[in-house]
């Protein structure tokens, strides 16, 4: 047998009062050689595609790198009124994957800041489930194959999980 369950919730607490709403937009970022095979070569800091300069230059002195990434954004980058550099999280472990390399750090900008009424996007929930048994008469052998599926996702959450189980009759 199969057996499928699909459900999808909206807000379940919709509120009369305003809430706060921004748009977003992710930032793209790299360091990369410029001058290479050169005895000018650096490592130049490019934001959203443009040069900026060499990244020895700009980095602060004893400041983390995420601190030297955003002091450099903000003054680099214009149209957004509010700039922010964080780095990427584990969502099923709420850990930041690797703090020393400089790849799983993201420039985000925000503008169009307004209010809003209604239902918050993102507050409701989805599930899935999928579950399911196959059974094998092979004479003497019986064999039953199942498993369980189950994907919930809501406001900033998704947790996925998988089961599989076996059971052999001789």
């Amino acid at each position: 047998f199969v057996n499928f369950e699909g459900r999808s919730t909206e807000d379940s607490n919709p509120t009369k009062h305003p809430f706060y709403a921004m748009d977003q937009t992710e930032i793209p970022w790299s360091l990369d050689s410029v001058d290479v095979g050169t005895a000018t070569a650096y490592n130049g800091l490019y934001i959203n595609g443009n040069l900026v300069g060499n990244w020895a230059n700009l980095e602060t002195s004893g400041a983390g790198f995420s601190t030297s990434l955003a002091i450099v954004a903000a003054d680099s980058i214009s149209g957004y009124d509010v700039i922010n550099v964080s780095n990427f999280r584990n969502t099923a472990t709420s850990e930041y994957l690797n703090l020393s390399d400089t790849t799983d750090y993201r420039i985000t900008g925000y503008s169009n800041d307004h209010y809003e009424y209604g239902s918050k996007p993102n507050s409701g929930s989805d599930r899935t489930t999928l579950t399911g048994n196959l059974s094998f008469d092979l004479g003497s052998i019986r064999l039953k194959v199942g498993g369980l599926f189950n994907q919930t996702s809501r406001r900033d959450y998704i947790q996925s999980n998988a089961t599989k189980v076996v059971n052999l009759d001789i």
